[in-house]
């Protein structure tokens, strides 16, 4: 597959989900749609060096997953004279949120129950036939989550590292200016509230 195929690809599913989203607003009046781009994949979680409140278990199987993945970041924390405690990352804002955080967030700003929320994460797309073709490549999954991303009503970024992230936001407040907010919570105040 060449990359013009890719980009008639997303162009054809991009055309479907617009077309579902003005079925929906025409139906049922205008419905708008949260993205939410959560980061809290297991190399995320484990790389971040952060405990996230499940004890010893937890602790254990995220050192042998760092162990097995992150071989680099080991030499390094064995070399360091002064490691940083997990709750020092987390009062500095350098650690990812949980799926519970982002939740609170926004319930804080007011998202009722029945937002409709585009996720998008590991392990989403293999369960619709429909994405069939795109599970192929990464890239292909990435530009259907820029897609989603892009065109949503308001956009929540809980990782602000992400290359990802980074584009989404930049084309939101370049093409879409005061209406296309994005959401970008402040990580070491939620830790202070939190933990």
């Amino acid at each position: 597959m060449n990359l013009l195929s890719y980009v008639e690809l997303d162009t054809q599913l991009l055309g479907k989900f617009v077309d579902k989203k003005k079925d929906h607003d025409s139906a049922k009046g205008s419905i708008k749609y949260l993205a939410l781009h959560l980061r809290f994949e297991v190399d995320m979680v484990a790389y971040s060096l952060c405990e996230f409140r499940g004890g010893e278990s937890e602790r254990r199987e995220l050192q042998a997953y760092r162990k097995s993945h992150f071989s680099l970041l080991i030499e390094r924390l064995k070399n360091s004279t002064s490691p940083i405690s997990p709750m020092v990352l987390r009062k500095m804002g350098r650690y990812p949120l949980t799926p519970e955080e982002p939740a609170l967030v926004l319930a804080g700003h007011g998202f009722k129950c029945g937002t409709y929320v585009y996720l998008a994460g590991s392990g989403i797309y293999g369960a619709d036939s429909r994405m069939n073709p795109f599970t192929r490549l990464y890239i292909n999954l990435a530009a259907l989550d820029f897609i989603g991303y892009a065109t949503a009503d308001v956009f929540f970024m809980t990782n602000s590292g992400s290359q990802l992230s980074v584009m989404v936001s930049g084309f939101r407040s370049y093409y879409g200016g005061d209406h296309a907010p994005t959401l970008r919570p402040n990580k070491k105040r939620l830790a202070a509230i939190l933990w």
